[in-house]
């Protein structure tokens, strides 16, 4: 029996000279472009037309030899040219052509922009994070304003989430003042009715204060219970003075009073029952003495 000669295997597939050359008497036969004892060593010749020496010949994972071109060009062998976008976009976009003008233009990656993706707002307002990881999916503390830093042409202000500050949201405030107050310089700047390092206490209130905010409407019931209360006493100023210009006097005086004390004792609500002057009174008849 022959003995049958096997190839090395390399690469990320495994496969018998790693898939880039052909096997022969246990030896790789490598294909134009590949080199080494399995294949696995490329060259720029590898692309198709060496890239156009617009772009770098890298292999993916199926062992494909693929370009990866240059800024402007594109095509399976980088041989077709865009034209120029203003100031090569910076090395922060790519340049693509409008779909409606035809025109080439810059699109920026996330954090510039303008027509050659030269505005940023610092580290892309993710406190200090490097641009490499933000672009990976690093959450912002914040966002970038249209608002251009002063004195600056090229720098956008961050408008930093609740708990950060800075130029760039670097700074972190305790807790993040849980929502209820201001981040500025590390230190929280606490809200109206709150205190506390982090924000997290009540602050003590007055009665004034709280009948200022119930009228403001913080404390919707407690102003509805104000404005009854306010009605109930401008009711009976005015219908206790009303009643005493009719001449009751007393209870009778009272607005109202009349009505619920006909019901408290089952009276009909109609009959007169407040005072009246005693000359007007007619005195009960004497008794009368029976005779034996």
């Amino acid at each position: 029996m022959c003995d049958q000669k096997v190839c090395p295997s390399g690469g990320a597939n495994g496969a018998q000279c790693s898939r880039r050359g052909t096997c022969l008497l246990g030896t790789c036969a490598c294909h134009a472009g590949f080199s080494g004892h399995e294949c696995t060593v490329h060259a720029q010749s590898a692309c198709p037309a060496a890239c156009s020496g617009h772009g770098n010949c890298a292999v993916v994972g199926n062992g494909q030899a693929v370009c990866l071109c240059h800024s402007n060009f594109v095509g399976v062998a980088c041989m077709e040219q865009l034209a120029a976008c203003p100031g090569g976009c910076g090395g922060f976009g790519k340049c693509v052509t409008n779909q409606l003008t035809n025109e080439p233009e810059c699109a920026c990656f996330p954090g510039y922009s303008g027509l050659d993706c030269s505005v940023v707002c610092p580290s892309n307002c993710s406190g200090g994070t490097p641009l490499n990881s933000v672009l990976g999916g690093e959450i912002a503390k914040g966002r970038c304003s249209p608002n251009l830093v002063t004195g600056s042409t090229t720098q956008r202000q961050c408008i930093c989430k609740e708990g950060f500050s800075g130029p760039s949201c670097e700074q972190m405030c305790p807790a993040r003042c849980n929502g209820h107050g201001d981040c500025v310089n590390r230190e929280c700047v606490c809200r109206e009715g709150y205190t506390g390092v982090s924000c997290q206490l009540f602050a003590s209130r007055t009665a004034s204060i709280i009948f200022m905010e119930a009228i403001q409407g913080f404390y919707p019931l407690l102003f509805i219970f104000f404005l009854l209360s306010v009605g109930l006493c401008i009711f009976c100023c005015v219908g206790y003075g009303f009643n005493r210009w009719r001449g009751r006097f007393g209870t009778s005086a009272i607005p109202m009073w009349d009505y619920y004390a006909k019901r408290w004792r089952n009276a009909p609500l109609f009959e007169p029952i407040f005072a009246v002057p005693a000359a007007t009174q007619t005195p009960p008849p004497p008794p009368t003495s029976k005779s034996r």
